[in-house]
């Protein structure tokens, strides 16, 4: 069936960090429409954010990641977006 190839956060991921971008966009955005995923939100969020800064779409991965922080302030990959959310700022800013 198609629901076990739909919302998958792993596979998503794999897209992400191997640049299949649109992908990896599509099963982040069913992820975050899927209540039994609430566990992965956090998650997608994040490489929503990745995918959007590393697109050159800063004020998108802010969005995404500000996001995760306030939502989920205790996930570890809002972390990662600190680390990363100065940098989106300071980009945009330019």
């Amino acid at each position: 069936s198609s629901v076990a190839y739909g919302q998958n956060p792993e596979l998503a991921r794999d897209y992400a960090e191997e640049g299949i971008v649109g992908e990896a966009k599509i099963e982040f955005i069913k992820v975050l429409h899927d209540p039994s995923k609430k566990a992965s939100y956090d998650m997608a969020e994040y490489y929503l954010g990745y995918l959007d800064f590393k697109a050159e779409n800063y004020s998108l991965a802010l969005k995404h990641w500000n996001i995760l922080l306030k939502s989920y302030p205790n996930s570890s990959y809002t972390q990662k977006a600190h680390d990363q959310i100065q940098s989106a700022y300071q980009l945009l800013s330019k």
